[in-house]
């Protein structure tokens, strides 16, 4: 990819995406995902396409009746490649990103995962 196709695709969590973290049923290990839903299926595939990380799933239903997809990286290893792949270009997201690469290397601090939660619920994003 160029630095302008990954500096888009930042933009693009920056805007429309989403970094969190969620708790194994079975103890208190933390798993960082990433996710981007759109209504416009060719585009998410696209994306999805070229940066090669992460499946598709069939997102949310919305009031005009269209339904979503979705664009999801689970797999810690990929999560990992793909936040520090954009990590230089995001703005919004930048303290989540921070936060979810820390969670990845200590995946049962619960600080952490705290902070990361805390930061999606209030919206607090810094700007550059």
């Amino acid at each position: 990819m160029t630095r302008a196709q990954i500096a888009y695709i930042a933009g693009l969590l920056d805007g429309e995406g989403c970094i969190h973290a969620s708790h194994s049923a079975k103890g208190r290990k933390y798993y960082t995902r990433t996710a981007l839903s759109q209504a416009n299926y060719g585009f998410v595939t696209g994306i999805q396409e070229l940066v090669g990380l992460g499946k598709l799933c069939r997102g949310r239903k919305l009031p005009t009746g269209n339904e979503t997809l979705r664009w999801q990286i689970h797999k810690q290893p990929e999560v990992r490649e793909f936040l520090a792949m954009i990590y230089p270009f995001l703005i919004l997201k930048k303290p989540q990103a921070s936060i979810a690469l820390c969670l990845l290397d200590d995946p049962y601090n619960e600080v952490l995962a705290t902070e990361l939660k805390a930061l999606k619920k209030r919206g607090l994003y810094g700007m550059a």
